[in-house]
Parts: structure tokens; C-alpha cells; sequence
């Protein structure tokens, strides 16, 4: 957003990098020309080789140490200040301004800001600014980090009056019939407004006038999605030098649509701050009118109207594009979630990029904002992980001195979305079953409380037993148990029982029926996340390269599992076909069910063939004749199997409701490879840098059905106005470059991001080749940005 006195600038062009360690770097002078030229976003390490002597945590990719640098004008002005502000940089951070030293951050995922205004140069000379990011010590994560200024960055000027970066906040008081009351907080801060001229290094000289007062006037106006005025207010207030203020306005909106992730209505609030008759500052954000309960015998209630959580686990990368994550990419992976039946994410286990947020209030998802994975003990020799906090390199080094800093960090950031219904402080924390916790526990608490008193804190315990005896379960406001039927082969039934008060959520489920029926079954437990959403990088053992646990794969892809939750939690009606490998191991814990959605299985007699439906009836046919009938179970699990020959052709499953058909899948055998299908998500990018394509590189037969066991060699070769940005399939031990051009299919398939080059409009091709195979091209394009992004 621009006002007349406010600017916030992209920032991301054109830095340079390098990726090593020269303490000359910081200085203003040096020369970088030999440095390599990046974008940010920019995380280093997804660029790199696999390697088995790195860990597993890393995907078995490189870390290490990175320096960036970049020139940039700004003039200094007597009533504007300047700040350089990142979203998130992984990690331990050292930023330089000219030469001057601004500060260090440790944790990679907070975002933090630097005033650079006493030390930028006179006379619209250049400024340098230089940052160091330090990730070689290893292990310091239990997932794929991602190394380097991973996440936004802005520079950004402000009126030396002017509304705190994250100082709107805003809840709705309560819903009444026909008005909603919501209340909104601003808070107004005013610096000093001139500095001296002689600056000493690493201190701030000030000079001040005699203190005198400014007239001011805020203006708070809503609006709804068609930017009519709903509500408005004005007032007027006096404020000093070196002061601040918040000022809250009550607004009752007539009528309101709610917001819910079956209608995720935004209202606009628009915040205007005026010295005397100038605008000196604005705010725009959204506003979710809704209610959000937790209630220890209704679970999770959401406008007044019972609602399961029916929610997955996310970590922040996204496969072969690490953990720089393009915007459309995060849309896309949403999607895939939303309509699978997914209404909530638990954000694991660090603050997001601020922009998810945005897409979690825009699809209508209920948001688990979590702040930590670990606090500051390790767990007890002869258990699970290791005995130096989770990671010898972790966050209890900072724990101590950051924490609360990290964690006020995120609220005042995130606490404007109405998605975000639950805030937790922790997930398995080494510590949770020692008395040593209790006070860590209560001071994460009551920052929380200070922060925002409108929402409920939890944290994951996987260890809930132990916990509940030393009494950190009562101590949160929502209860969270992680794999509850390790201690409890009932689930929930006996806590509830016996602590009828308490409110339940399963923070972290396996894939089992058993957790959803709990769910579903049980009134009093609020929903479940389940153990993840997406695979993921890092959390794996050479020669694996990622997670394998989820409903959709590390190129985006559904799995069949998708189609199970699909089944149980969409409500749309579905059916879907898959078969069970011969000699497939059982499903258990963080596996998922080895079935296949394809039906090549010359050679086997007998397979076991798995219909995922809700419907009432379904209907297998092979070839034309009716294989059996299935009906909807009692217990309401979507898991149907019979015994099925194998025989080439056509594999059917008709289901019907009342009678009638309302969804069909089947399974075709496929020939040999003839073709190469190319298939995107967009034909035309943003030409910003940043906007992306990803196109699918099926492995086709004749008849156009893509060959399930195909592993053939593609290389992908770009033309025009965007580059390849990334390359890779979802197998989960390919070891090939994320960056190189060629890749083997996986199961017949492949995925190529594309990235717009900034400022480069026009055509863009993508030919695609294998051996023995027609070479396909894809025509695209890239177009004129029309948007930009502001920090959040």
C-alpha cells in the first residue's frame, strides 16, 4: 500500500550472494562484483547436491554459511524514518548498514526490522547493506530449514508519526441477532523527529526540540467485499514526542456475513492516521467477523455451530523449491488441501511466511499458529531423539534470551487473521512430563495472554501421561495430545471422564480410521491434525530424502490416501479405485497404505482391490461384469476391499446415493510409452521474479493413459521470458540436483516450475524430450506485474 507519506518498497532485486565466509563483507567498500546474482526469496541449499554426510534433517543437502549484499538509495529526511524489514532469514542473521552494525537474529522463521535511519549516506549516495547468515552448525532442526533469506524483505519508510508495523489488532467481541460487535485496536507511535549530525558508531545521538505535541486524527472505516462502508469512526488525540498510545473502537456491524471455511467472508478494515490534515500513515487488513469456542463438551464451536477440526500438519518448504516458497505455489498446495475436506492447518512447528496467513483467511481455513519445537531440556536417555535439547544445534541454545521475544513476534504479527484460532507454544517438548516445565509454561502463557487474550493456547504433548501427572495439561487453555492411543487405547473417552472440564484437541494423529471415528464419535474432542498434509523434506534416513507419510506427495501430487480423507471429510460424493501391492506391508503409524491407483499387474492372480467411497452403495465392475457390491459401513469408515483376477482392461467403481449414481472411477490398464503430456497450472506468470508455473510431465501410452511403472529420463529446456526454476519427481530416495534439467519419471511422472524473470514480458517454451520418445513443447507466457506485496 502507498500513501502520500508512507512507502513500502520491494526490495528483493538483485542482491548478491556468496556462499562461504569473508568478514570483509560487512564492509561497505567491498568488492562483490565477482558474487553471484539472486532474487529473494533465496534459500541456498535447496540449490545444492545431495549427500549422504550431511543429515537427514537437511534432505542430505548442504548448509553452511551465505553473505548477501546489495546497493539501494534512500534519501534521509528530517520527518521520515527508514527501516529494512525480513520476514524470516535461516539463521542467525548479522545485518550491516554502511559498515554499521544493526543486530543479530537467531531464530530464521521470526520476522524482526532494523531502523537504518541514523546511518544511511548523505547526498543520495549508495548504500550498502550486508547480511550473514550462519546454518553450518548441524543438526539444528528436525525438518528441511532451508539456509539463507528464505521469506521477504522490504525496505520501508515511515512518518516519524505513524501507526506501530503491527500495532492494528482486532477480534469480534461477540454476535447477536442481526449485528456483530468487533472491536479494533491501533496503536500510534511518534519518534523523534531529527537526528544529529554526527552519529558515533553503534550508538544513536538524538536532539530533541523542547516537547511539544502533535493534533491527530484516526479514522477507522470497514468495509464489505464490494467496498461499501459498514461502519466508521473518527477520533481526535493529542500525542508528544517519544510517545505512544493505542486507541480502540468498538464498530457494531448490521447484518454480518460470517466468516467460516465454508465462506470465507472478508470485511476490510482501513485505518488512517492524519497529522492535522495530512495523512501520514494507513493500514488496510482483513476482517473474519466470527466466534471461535472451545468448549469442553461441544469440542470446537465455531459461530455458534458445532465444527470437527478436520485438519493436517504442514511444515513451510515445498519439495524440489525448498523453502523460498512462491506465493502460487503456496495457493496451489492449499488448494489440493481444501479440497481434499481440510478446514484447518496446524502451522508446524515455527511462525509461516506472513503471506500464508493471508491465503488461510482468503480459502477459509482454522489456523494453529505454533511458535516452538523445542524449550530447553532434552529428552531422558533410553527414549526417542537425543539428550542436547532436540537438536544439538537447536533453539535451546536461544531459548533462554529469545524466546519471548520470538514469541511476542509472532502474535503481534499474526493476530489480525481470523483464521488464526489457536495459538500453541510447543510441540513435544522434552520437558513436558518434568516440574521443570510449569514455570517455562506460564510465562509462554501469560506473553501469549498479553499479546491477544482472545485466543486459547495449547501445546502438542506427546508424552500426555507424564505430563497430566505433573499438571501442565490443566495449565492450557485447549488440551493437545499427540498419538493420544499410546497411552489411552480408548482415546479420548477416559480423559474426558475423568477430566470432564478439560477441553481435548488431537494435536498430531496418525492416519488410522480409529483417530477419526474418536473424533467424530466423541462430541467433547474438538478435531484432529493429522501427521502431515504434505511430504516434506528432511525427517528421513539416507538414502530417503523426505517424508513419505502423507496424503499428497513432494511434487503436489494426491496419493490415493487423498482420496481417503476426501471420502470422510469432504462430503461431496466420491469414489476412488486403487490396488494393494502384492506382499504390501501393513499399514501402521507414519506409513501409509502401499496401494497403487493404477491396474498393470501382469503376472498376479489375485490382488486385493480398495474403494475409498461415502456413497451408499458402490459398485465394482471389471470389463463389464459386476465383481461385487459393497454398502456404507456402520461405523461410517470409507474402506471397501474385495479379491479381484487380474485382467487387462477397464477396472469400474459406480457409486450410488438413493438409488442413483453420483460418482465413478476407474483404473485402465496402460500400454507402453508413446508420449509425453505437458500440463500447467498457468499459462501466463506475473512477470515479477517471482511468480512461478508448474507444469506436469506425464509419461503417456497411445490412448493417452499415463504408464504407471515408467521411469524415463526427460530434460526440460526453457525459452523466452522465464527460466527453470526447479526439476524433480517424488521419489523419495532420487537423488538428482533439484536444479538440473533432467530428471527420471516416477511412476510416469515428473514436475517443471517455471520462474518469470523480473521485468521480462513475453513468450516462454517449454520443450520437453526423452530418448525414444516425440519430444511435447508447452507455449506460455509472462505478462506485466499488476500486484505487489507489502510486509504483513
Amino acid at each position: 500500500m502507498t500513501t502520500p507519506n508512507l512507502r513500502h518498497r520491494d526490495f528483493e532485486d538483485e542482491w548478491r550472494f556468496f556462499l562461504g565466509d569473508d568478514s570483509r563483507a560487512a564492509r561497505p567498500e567491498y568488492d562483490d562484483s565477482a558474487w553471484r546474482i539472486v532474487d529473494l526469496p533465496h534459500d541456498w541449499s535447496v540449490e545444492g547436491e545431495f549427500d549422504a554426510s550431511h543429515t537427514g534433517a537437511t534432505a542430505s543437502l548442504p548448509t553452511g554459511v551465505g553473505w548477501y549484499r546489495k546497493s539501494f538509495t534512500a534519501l534521509a529526511s528530517a520527518d521520515k524514518k527508514h527501516y529494512v524489514h525480513f520476514d524470516g532469514v535461516y539463521m542467525n542473521s548479522d545485518v550491516w548498514i554502511n559498515g554499521r552494525y544493526l543486530g543479530r537474529r537467531p531464530y530464521g522463521y521470526s520476522a524482526f526490522e532494523y531502523d537504518i535511519t541514523p546511518f544511511l549516506a548523505k547526498d543520495s549516495a549508495a548504500n550498502v547493506i550486508a547480511v550473514r547468515v550462519d546454518n553450518s552448525k548441524q543438526p539444528n532442526s528436525r525438518w528441511y530449514s532451508g539456509s539463507g533469506i528464505f521469506r521477504h524483505v522490504w525496505l520501508i519508510e515511515r512518518n516519524v508519526l505513524h501507526i506501530d508495523p503491527w500495532g492494528c489488532s482486532i477480534a469480534t467481541a461477540s454476535l447477536s441477532e442481526g449485528a456483530a460487535l468487533a472491536t479494533v485496536d491501533v496503536a500510534i507511535r511518534v519518534m523523534v523527529a531529527r537526528f544529529a549530525e554526527t552519529i558515533r558508531v553503534g550508538q544513536k545521538s538524538e536532539t530533541q526540540d523542547e516537547t511539544s505535541s502533535c493534533s491527530c486524527t484516526l479514522t477507522t472505516v470497514i468495509e464489505d467485499a464490494a467496498g461499501r462502508i459498514v461502519a466508521e469512526k473518527s477520533r481526535r488525540f493529542a500525542m508528544l514526542e517519544h510517545s505512544a498510545t493505542t486507541i480502540s473502537e468498538q464498530f457494531a456491524v448490521a447484518n454480518p456475513n460470517l466468516w467460516s471455511p465454508s465462506n470465507p467472508y472478508l470485511y476490510r478494515v482501513r485505518t488512517t492516521l492524519r497529522d492535522g490534515v495530512s495523512v501520514v500513515d494507513e493500514q488496510t487488513f482483513p476482517l473474519g467477523i466470527r466466534t471461535a469456542v472451545f468448549d469442553a463438551d461441544q469440542g470446537f464451536v465455531l459461530n455458534g455451530v458445532k465444527t470437527h477440526l478436520k485438519g493436517v500438519c504442514l511444515h513451510h518448504d515445498a519439495g524440489c523449491i525448498g523453502a523460498a516458497v512462491p506465493e502460487r505455489t503456496w495457493r496451489r498446495r492449499l488448494r489440493l488441501l481444501k479440497d481434499m475436506g481440510c478446514n484447518a492447518l496446524r502451522l508446524s512447528h515455527c511462525p509461516f511466511p506472513a503471506e500464508v496467513y493471508d491465503f488461510c483467511d482468503e480459502m477459509g481455513f482454522l489456523v494453529m499458529d505454533e511458535a516452538f519445537d523445542e524449550w530447553t531440556e532434552g529428552y531422558t536417555p533410553g527414549l526417542v531423539e537425543g539428550t542436547w535439547g532436540k537438536c544439538e544445534a537447536g533453539y535451546h541454545l536461544y531459548f533462554d534470551q529469545w524466546s519471548e521475544t520470538d514469541l511476542r513476534t509472532m502474535i503481534r504479527r499474526d493476530r489480525r487473521h481470523p483464521s488464526i484460532v489457536i495459538y500453541s507454544v510447543g510441540n513435544e517438548i522434552p520437558e513436558q512430563g518434568r516440574p521443570s516445565a510449569l514455570p517455562k509454561l506460564k510465562r509462554l502463557i501469560e506473553i501469549t495472554r498479553e499479546e491477544d487474550p482472545t485466543r486459547p493456547v495449547t501445546m502438542g504433548c506427546d508424552f500426555a501421561w507424564e505430563a497430566n501427572q505433573v499438571g501442565l495439561m490443566d495449565m492450557l487453555d485447549v488440551a493437545g495430545y499427540n498419538y493420544v492411543h499410546r497411552k489411552y487405547p480408548d482415546y479420548y473417552v477416559s480423559i474426558h471422564r475423568d477430566h470432564p472440564q478439560r477441553k481435548l484437541l488431537g494435536t498430531e494423529t496418525h492416519q488410522y480410521f480409529d483417530y477419526w471415528r474418536a473424533v467424530k464419535d466423541n462430541p467433547a474432542v474438538a478435531g484432529e491434525f493429522i501427521w502431515a498434509g504434505h511430504d516434506y523434506l528432511g525427517e528421513a534416513a539416507w538414502p530417503r530424502i523426505q517424508s513419505v507419510s502423507s496424503p499428497i506427495d513432494l511434487c503436489s501430487y494426491p496419493k490415493p490416501h487423498y482420496y481417503y480423507y476426501r471420502a470422510i471429510w469432504s462430503g461431496a460424493p466420491s469414489v476412488y479405485l486403487a490396488v494393494e501391492r502384492p506382499g504390501a506391508s501393513p499399514h501402521v503409524d507414519w506409513t501409509l497404505p502401499d496401494v497403487h491407483a493404477h491396474w498393470n499387474w501382469e503376472g498376479v492372480e489375485a490382488l486385493k482391490v480398495v474403494c475409498y467411497s461415502n456413497c451408499e452403495e458402490i459398485h465394482i465392475e471389471l470389463n463389464g461384469r459386476t465383481l461385487g457390491v459393497s454398502r456404507a459401513n456402520p461405523d461410517g469408515s470409507p474402506i471397501h476391499t474385495l479379491q479381484a483376477p487380474f485382467e487387462p482392461g477397464c477396472l469400474k467403481a459406480i457409486g450410488k446415493i438413493g438409488g442413483r449414481v453420483v460418482a465413478e472411477h476407474e483404473l485402465r490398464t496402460a500400454g507402453a510409452p508413446a508420449r509425453i503430456r505437458l500440463t500447467a497450472d498457468t499459462l501466463v506468470m506475473t512477470a515479477d521474479g517471482n511468480d512461478v508455473a508448474h507444469v506436469d510431465v506425464a509419461i503417456e501410452d497411445e490412448n493417452g493413459l499415463r504408464v504407471p511403472d515408467a521411469a524415463v529420463s526427460v530434460t526440460a529446456e526453457v525459452t523466452g521470458s522465464a527460466a527453470l526454476f526447479a526439476m524433480a519427481a517424488p521419489d523419495p530416495s532420487n537423488h538428482t540436483c533439484f536444479r538440473s534439467s533432467t530428471h527420471a519419471t516416477y511412476r510416469g511422472r515428473a514436475l517443471v516450475v517455471l520462474r518469470s524473470l523480473a521485468g521480462e514480458t513475453g513468450a516462454v517454451e517449454l520443450i520437453v524430450s526423452a530418448p525414444g520418445l516425440p519430444s511435447s513443447t508447452l507455449s506460455l507466457a509472462a505478462s506485466s506485474s499488476t500486484s505487489s506485496t507489502t510486509p504483513k
